[in-house]
């Protein structure tokens, strides 16, 4: 099958059921779709157990939204994979079909563009072409709006757990230092709830951005934190 679409929930059941109309209205059904639930108490688990639509799901306990999305990720048999996860929906009943139709060229990863659940939010359009600076202090690609080449995600080992808000962007600098092919298509993909795991402060985000090159890509991390230190002295002394 060509797509693997995933969900990820904990007590969430409103945005569940939200997603899932999403999903069973889907005009191209060739997915299999995976929810992951990690222990709900406010009814979700009893909804994903009554849904036949769902191929498989897994309910139980685990170390946060990175490792459960490994454990979607894990049971993967599409070509490509997304993660939609509870509360976030598609554009309409027609994305996958326009999302097929941009395959042609078998990238690694094809990323579109995204729309807020809250309208008065600029439309998420990502540049077409970035470079590795362009992701050291931004992600141009959300996860809502991003098909993987499961095979390819599975290479670089899926997400780093021990990270709690920035491995998706992780995953992309992985991508990119793995010299996989990755490819814009202007597509409207997703509507994405305000409620994600990112929705932290900025100082969270770049702590754990500095930890996470630091640890995994030590070049990346003199480009991201040492050598704008070394512009600014050069500065200094072209002054004086």
């Amino acid at each position: 099958m060509l797509f693997t679409v995933i969900t990820i929930n904990l007590n969430n059941k409103s945005g569940l059921e939200k997603t899932f109309r999403s999903i069973q209205n889907q005009k191209n059904q060739d997915f299999e779709y995976i929810v992951v639930d990690g222990l709900s108490t406010d009814g979700s688990i009893e909804l994903i157990q009554q849904s036949t639509f769902i191929s498989t799901s897994i309910i139980e306990s685990d170390h946060g939204v990175y490792d459960a999305m490994n454990k979607g990720l894990n049971l993967a048999q599409g070509e490509y994979c997304i993660f939609l996860n509870s509360g976030d929906c598609f554009i309409d009943a027609s994305v996958l079909i326009e999302v097929a139709k941009s395959f042609a060229s078998k990238s690694d990863l094809y990323y579109g563009c995204l729309l807020w659940e809250d309208e008065s939010l600029p439309r998420w359009n990502p540049k077409r072409d970035f470079k590795l600076r362009d992701i050291l202090k931004h992600s141009p690609t959300p996860h809502q709006a991003t098909f993987y080449k499961t095979s390819a995600l599975k290479e670089i080992g899926g997400y780093k757990t021990e990270f709690k808000i920035i491995s998706d962007w992780g995953a992309l600098i992985d991508f990119i230092r793995a010299k996989k092919q990755i490819e814009k298509i202007n597509i409207d993909i997703s509507i994405c709830e305000l409620a994600g795991i990112s929705n932290v402060n900025e100082a969270s985000i770049l702590s754990e951005r500095k930890h996470f090159l630091l640890k995994y890509h030590f070049s990346q991390f003199f480009m991201f934190l040492i050598a704008p230190l070394f512009l600014r002295l050069k500065k200094i002394l072209r002054v004086n």
